[in-house]
């Protein structure tokens, strides 16, 4: 079984019609390719960078998934057929990848920018001439 991230760009108003139907949609799709799904994530509407069939926006979902690579293709398929969907795209991930996903990223504190040090490793001036 191998790891996978599928990136789904659904219609634009898909989620506000029912928002459980794109969660629903990616579990048929991994139960028809015999694969599990680890994680969804809607990540929401969102601008294009160009149109899709005449859409402008899309909402777009990642999912995180393990599947044999035999069947990855029947998950691919089962997208192919429903009309909500614009883009699919997948990407097969290594351990490494599926780590830096899994793992929470600790918080880094905030500095604001008068705390960084100038580049030259000296505050910088804060004022007018002297």
């Amino acid at each position: 079984m191998n790891n996978y991230e599928a990136l789904i760009v659904f219609k634009p108003f898909i989620d506000s019609d029912n928002p459980e139907q794109v969660v629903r949609i990616i579990e048929n799709a991994i139960k028809k390719a015999d694969g599990k799904l680890k994680k969804v994530e809607k990540l929401g509407r969102k601008r294009l960078a160009y149109e899709i069939n005449n859409f402008k926006d899309g909402f777009l979902a990642t999912a995180l998934l393990e599947v044999d690579s035999s069947h990855i293709e029947d998950f691919r398929k089962a997208f192919d057929h429903n009309e909500d969907v614009l883009r699919l795209t997948i990407l097969k991930l290594d351990k490494v990848a599926l780590k830096s996903i899994t793992t929470p990223r600790p918080l880094r504190e905030h500095q604001s920018r008068g705390d960084r040090p100038s580049p030259g490793g000296h505050r910088a001036h804060q004022g007018g001439r002297r």
